[in-house]
């Protein structure tokens, strides 16, 4: 738990506060937009979502922000093979709206 407090208190000393802080703003702003809308009428399960999806963009920003570079740097080729496979997926799974 010791480690935890401490990789918490690392990770706002090392992120990048402005962004993190400007990124929420939008998100809550886009929550409103969602719940003032009154052509839905479940726009809860939407907010939901949407609060749901920041949470984990800010977590995934916490982990990510964690990592040193030189490890990205190290396995580019294996991030560069998995960033294709995952384009490639797109065509059978993809769809057209």
């Amino acid at each position: 738990m010791r480690d935890f407090w401490q990789e918490f208190k690392r990770f706002f000393r090392k992120g990048d506060m402005v962004l993190l802080i400007m990124c929420l703003a939008i998100s809550a702003f886009g929550c409103l937009i969602i719940a003032s809308t009154n052509n839905h009428r479940d726009f809860t399960r939407y907010v939901i979502i949407q609060i749901v999806a920041v949470g984990l963009g800010v977590l995934s920003y916490a982990i990510f922000s964690s990592i040193d570079l030189e490890t990205f740097s190290e396995h580019r080729i294996g991030l560069m093979i998995f960033s294709l496979f995952l384009l490639a997926l797109l065509i059978p799974f993809g769809t057209d709206l």
